[in-house]
């Protein structure tokens, strides 16, 4: 089975069981968000408010003096918290 058939798979058995799922499809980001690995976290974790319908303040919640990683961790970990 391909990768795609088993992702589809998955979502659905997702969504049938009552889970929230979120997809992100790195075709829609633009250049400027891949050159930069701020950019492209911030933009990942946008895709994943929108389609989870969470309201965060991702400026606010991003901090310059920690890392990329650290700071799209703790912005996920917030917007997971934000939905049941």
């Amino acid at each position: 089975v391909g990768k795609t058939t088993l992702l589809a798979r998955t979502l659905r058995e997702s969504r049938a069981l009552g889970v929230r799922v979120a997809l992100t499809d790195f075709q829609a980001l633009n250049a400027s968000q891949l050159a930069d690995v701020n950019s492209f976290y911030r933009a990942l974790a946008a895709g994943f408010m929108l389609q989870l319908g969470v309201k965060l303040d991702i400026g606010a919640a991003w901090s310059d003096w920690l890392g990329p990683n650290a700071n799209f961790e703790s912005v996920v970990e917030a917007i997971l918290g934000e939905t049941d």
